[in-house]
Formats: C-alpha cells, structure tokens, sequence
C-alpha cells in the first residue's frame, strides 16, 4: 500500500527517495519574531522569517541507507551547497534545507542503524 508520504532528497551527486515514512513525521514552523511593548501596554510585532521545518525518525534504517543519508549531511558541510527535499503530499517541492542528522547507533554487525533522527529545516 502506498502511503504517499515519500521522502526525496537531491543534490548535484545523488538523488534517493525513501517510500514509506514511518509515523510520526512532524512538520512544522520556525519563526523569528520581536515584540516591543510600550508604556502604554500597546504591542507591536515584526516578524522577520517564518521558514518550514520538517523532523523525521526511522526506528530502523539499513547500513546504505543510513549511509546515503550521510553522505547528504557531509556533502552540505563541505561543498556548502544544500540538498532539495520533496514531499508531495505535503506540497513540498524541491525545497532547499539544512539538514541535521542524529549520531549513529549501530545494532547489529550489518549495519543496521536505529533511531535515526533528522531534521530538514528550509534554507531560503
């Protein structure tokens, strides 16, 4: 069965989509926000970014998946260029992000990763 909540994630190296997203997969939003208050109690606020962000876990992920998502990561940090992820279901299309990734924790000598926990969280 098809879920639809397939998870795709692209750069200029490798493209790998992940079918079926385990629950749950949280979406929400980071804002940055100032609140000045006057004497009079009046409240003013300027909002100056509201960006998506995407946090997902997969209770299990094989030696090269969990690798892949890696190489994501690594690719990030030292080409400087952010990978795209897509979600159709929830309209996200090709959105650049900063990707964060979870220590690895190896359980069993296949390669086998558990808890793997990453957050996507958008760049532009």
């Amino acid at each position: 069965m098809d879920n639809g909540y397939k998870l795709k994630l692209s750069d200029e190296t490798d493209v790998v989509e992940y079918d079926l997203l385990e629950v749950p997969l949280i979406v929400g939003e980071r804002t940055n926000k100032r609140q000045l208050v006057t004497k009079n109690g009046a409240i003013s606020t300027y909002w100056s970014y509201q960006k998506r962000v995407i946090k997902h876990r997969w209770a299990y992920l094989a030696n090269d998946d969990c690798l892949r998502l890696r190489a994501f990561y690594d690719r990030q940090l030292t080409t400087g260029v952010y990978p795209k992820l897509t979600i159709e279901k929830l309209g996200i299309i090709d959105m650049v992000v900063v990707m964060e990734l979870s220590e690895r924790k190896i359980v069993r000598n296949d390669g086998l990763t558990s808890d793997v926990d990453v957050v996507f969280e958008e760049a532009a």
